[in-house]
C-alpha cells in the first residue's frame, strides 16, 4: 500500500499501486495497511498516528437525565447547604458538554457519593452510562 502525500495542498491518497504523476509536488511512501477508521496521516512526520479516543460526553441535560429523581432531588437539596456541590450544580449549568474523561466529572461524582446523594453502584452504573 502506498500513501501520496501532496504537501503544497495538504492532500493525501491511498493506492494500492505506485503511482507518481507530478514528483515535485508530492511525497510517496509504502505503508502498512492502515484502518483509516483509527488512523490519520500526519503531514510533519509524514506518516500516520492513532487517531485520539473519542472522548465520551454528552449534554448536560442528558447527564442530569442519568441520575433517578430521587438523586437529582438529594443533589439540589444538598447544594442548598454544601458548597462543593452547588458549585458541581453551577458548573453544570455552564458547559456544552459533559466529558467523562474531565477530572472534574469524576471528581464531582465522587464527592456525590461521598455526601450521600448516590450509592456506589449508581456511581459505576452511572460511569458505565458512558461507554
Amino acid at each position: 500500500m502506498w500513501v501520496i502525500y501532496d504537501h503544497l495542498n495538504n492532500l493525501v491518497s491511498i493506492s494500492r499501486l505506485e503511482n507518481l504523476s507530478d514528483p515535485t509536488n508530492l511525497f510517496e511512501k509504502e505503508v502498512r495497511d492502515v484502518d483509516m477508521n483509527k488512523y490519520s496521516w500526519n503531514p510533519e512526520t509524514l506518516d500516520f498516528v492513532e487517531n485520539a479516543k473519542d472522548h465520551l460526553s454528552i449534554s448536560p441535560s442528558s447527564f442530569l437525565r442519568m441520575f433517578t429523581i430521587p438523586e437529582r432531588i438529594s443533589i439540589r437539596d444538598k447544594a442548598l447547604t454544601d458548597k462543593v456541590v452547588g458549585d458541581l450544580l453551577d458548573l453544570l449549568h455552564t458547559v456544552d458538554y459533559v466529558d467523562i474523561d474531565d477530572k472534574d466529572t469524576t471528581t464531582g461524582l465522587q464527592y456525590l457519593m461521598s455526601v450521600g446523594c448516590i450509592t456506589p453502584s449508581r456511581y459505576q452504573e452511572i460511569l458505565s452510562n458512558f461507554n
